[in-house]
């Protein structure tokens, strides 16, 4: 079954950084997970400053 999860909160909260710790928790355990922004500051790509 398919999870949709939607993080928001105010700049700096780590809304990036969350989202590509649960990816790359994701792929370390063989499932595929999809990444989507709107606006961030890479273009297309889900970025942190970390």
């Amino acid at each position: 079954m398919a999870t949709l999860r939607f993080n928001y909160g105010t700049m700096g909260s780590g809304k990036s950084t969350l989202a590509l710790q649960i990816n790359h928790n994701l792929t370390s355990r063989g499932l595929a997970g999809l990444l989507l922004t709107k606006l961030d500051r890479d273009g297309g790509q889900v970025t942190s400053r970390l």
